[in-house]
């Protein structure tokens, strides 16, 4: 038997509510030459059952277990798994649109690219919500316009500060399908999130696309990103997030010194920083601590050095007016 055209790896932790809506919509896909490899990472509820159900009843549906080991590795184990000629992670309480593995593979062969990025939904109790990185319907990257998505993975400069919010949805992993030569050709994996604290899809896209000769991005919004989730690790406080960012950015700052990447990368990796800011202050806010102890914590937080020197640096003129007047008070 062939390998399959596309591998899908989905972290599975907690999520009994939802894994059935998430594997309903990749064993329906259109496209059937396809692998679901679902990684249980030691999860305590009724997930693991509802795994062996679906993998009973479709031999696509692969199940690994192991045990608790966060998100990075889970994904980490399920590539080594994957046989697909492409890879695409899905979260395992999100869900994918039925056609999206056969448009996406149809725009990597057509197009011959080392990756293909898509667009998602957020998906909230009563709304949904469009999300794009690009406004465009259908861009095609090439050369030095590689480079420049290679850079924004470290951070936006000049205009694109416009709207820092696309930053983050540029930098998902589940926003994108993945040539798997690239990866095993270069042993591409992620960061663990724990030492981290976040960004393991950016950082591992920083990565990935230095690679990255052509790329296409498509504006259909095929993922469904679950907000209603309170489970979910991002909408969580995170207490050592502080200390996590600042070994980030160690290695962030390492990778462009140890590749020689000119100034804008340099730059776009301080414009990340001073924006990090907002990240750092929402996840004490959310906090359990007193009041008292969250204003003493944000003074700490604002008076680092590092966020200092970023803020300083950080120029404001193309960002709309709420951005610059909580960076003008902050500085």
């Amino acid at each position: 038997m062939s390998n399959p055209k596309i591998s899908i790896i989905i972290p599975v932790y907690n999520i009994e509510k939802y894994i059935a809506a998430c594997l309903d919509s990749l064993i329906n896909q259109t496209m059937k030459d396809i692998e679901i490899i679902c990684v249980n990472d030691g999860s305590p509820d009724g997930s693991p059952e509802i795994l062996n159900q679906y993998a009973q009843k479709d031999e696509r549906v692969i199940v690994l277990n192991q045990s608790n080991q966060k998100l990075s590795y889970t994904r980490n184990n399920g590539m080594k798994l994957a046989s697909g000629e492409y890879i695409l992670f899905v979260d395992g309480d999100d869900w994918l649109e039925l056609n999206a593995c056969e448009v996406l593979y149809d725009y990597a062969k057509k197009y011959n690219t080392d990756v293909v990025m898509f667009s998602c939904r957020l998906e909230y109790a009563n709304k949904t919500l469009f999300k794009y990185a690009f406004e465009q319907d259908f861009i095609e990257f090439t050369g030095e316009e590689c480079k420049i998505l290679h850079r924004r993975h470290a951070g936006m400069i000049g205009a694109e500060l416009a709207s820092p919010e696309k930053q983050d949805y540029l930098c998902s992993a589940c926003t994108k399908l993945y040539k798997k030569d690239i990866i095993d050709k270069y042993n591409l994996s992620f960061y663990d999130v724990t030492k981290i604290g976040s960004y393991e899809d950016g950082l591992f896209n920083l990565f990935y696309f230095k690679y990255v000769q052509k790329a296409v991005y498509i504006k259909k919004p095929f993922y469904h990103y679950r907000k209603d989730n309170e489970s979910s690790s991002t909408s969580n406080h995170k207490p050592n997030l502080s200390g996590q960012w600042d070994h980030l950015f160690d290695i962030m700052e390492s990778y462009i010194a140890e590749n020689q990447m000119d100034d804008d990368f340099k730059q776009g990796l301080q414009n990340r920083i001073a924006l990090g800011m907002i990240g750092l202050g929402i996840n004490c806010i959310i906090s359990d601590k007193k009041a008292t102890r969250k204003i003493k914590e944000l003074r700490r937080l604002l008076a680092s050095p590092r966020y200092v020197k970023a803020v300083k640096q950080l120029s404001v003129g193309h960002m709309a007016v709420h951005w610059k007047v909580f960076l003008y008070v902050r500085s």
